[in-house]
């Protein structure tokens, strides 16, 4: 009797644990293939035109390159998550002026927060200085 107690335990474990995995929907987390983050999005710089920030969303990872002046392109590329209209960056490598991608260390584990919305190709982020408006590139 304890033998079928011990086994039907099990089968009620596993049963459990499957209907989990089988309820559990899309993560709000920048991973999905319909992640509406996903692309390429220029956006405009009113103080300056030559500086168009660009943001690459994938899945999860991201890149952000902007021309600096003399210095040239530089950039960051890392992580993002999103939580509702939060957007979470990890910055994980930064571009230095000859183009070179080497490892943050400033700013490795730090996580930023922008608040974002998508509206067709148009993206908005706002950070503590403001926000720029973002086009989807083609």
């Amino acid at each position: 009797m304890k033998k079928h107690i011990h086994i039907l335990g099990r089968i009620a474990l596993l049963a459990v644990l499957i209907f989990s995995f089988a309820s559990c929907g899309k993560d709000d987390n920048g991973g999905g293939q319909n992640d509406p983050l996903n692309g390429t999005w220029v956006g405009y710089n009113t103080y300056d035109s030559s500086q168009n920030p660009t943001w690459t969303f994938n899945n999860g990872s991201f890149e952000f390159v902007q021309y600096a002046g003399t210095v040239g392109m530089e950039g960051s590329k890392g992580l993002y998550t999103t939580d509702g209209n939060s957007i979470i960056i990890q910055y994980t490598h930064y571009r230095n002026s000859d183009g070179v991608w080497k490892v943050d260390n400033i700013k490795e584990g730090m996580l930023f927060t922008y608040t974002y919305s998508v509206n067709g190709n148009t993206l908005s982020m706002t950070d503590r200085y403001g926000t720029i408006v973002y086009t989807r590139r083609r």
